[in-house]
């Protein structure tokens, strides 16, 4: 495993453990087995692993998102079924429970900058290439929003589909 792997590891490991906030350089070099100077070349300060470890969790989603776009019969049923992949596998990640659960949401802004979007949607673009530019965005913001903001209820994500995906 490299050090890139075994910094991200251990700053996943520390922020689901104290969150983000409480995450030392000294720390985290020492529970990745490495030097602070190695997080620092790796990563030149915190917000670099932070915004790397944001990266590398969005990466997951996408691969996610990738193989149900790749697998759906239908554009409707591939937004929806996208969609309701992402939400699982937001239920059952323990970075994200984390954030949403624990006191510590400084992470969270970076999981639905624009950045992230703009990647997501590149995502949903090369799986989707016919859908609509404001369907696509539309899907990509909700979907997104109710993964770092979860309200009561998540959206009826099939009248969503329905509304704004042709069913082709």
């Amino acid at each position: 495993m490299t050090a890139h792997a075994q910094i991200l590891d251990a700053a996943f490991d520390l922020t689901v453990s104290r969150g983000w906030a409480k995450v030392t350089m000294a720390e985290l070099a020492a529970a990745a087995g490495v030097s602070r100077q190695s997080v620092y070349n790796e990563f030149g300060t915190r917000e670099g692993v932070a915004q790397a470890l944001v990266d590398r969790e969005v990466a997951r989603f996408l691969a996610v998102v990738d193989a149900e776009l790749a697998a759906a019969p239908s554009p409707r049923g591939a937004v929806i079924a996208a969609a309701h992949a992402v939400f699982t596998t937001a239920d059952e990640n323990p970075l994200l429970r984390s954030l949403l659960t624990g006191d510590d949401p400084s992470l969270l802004p970076l999981l639905g900058s624009e950045g992230v979007i703009a990647v997501a949607q590149a995502h949903v673009r090369a799986g989707l290439p016919d859908l609509d530019d404001v369907a696509l965005d539309t899907v990509v913001r909700l979907v997104i929003s109710h993964v770092v903001a979860p309200g009561r209820q998540r959206p009826d994500l099939a009248e969503v589909a329905r509304r704004l995906v042709p069913p082709g």
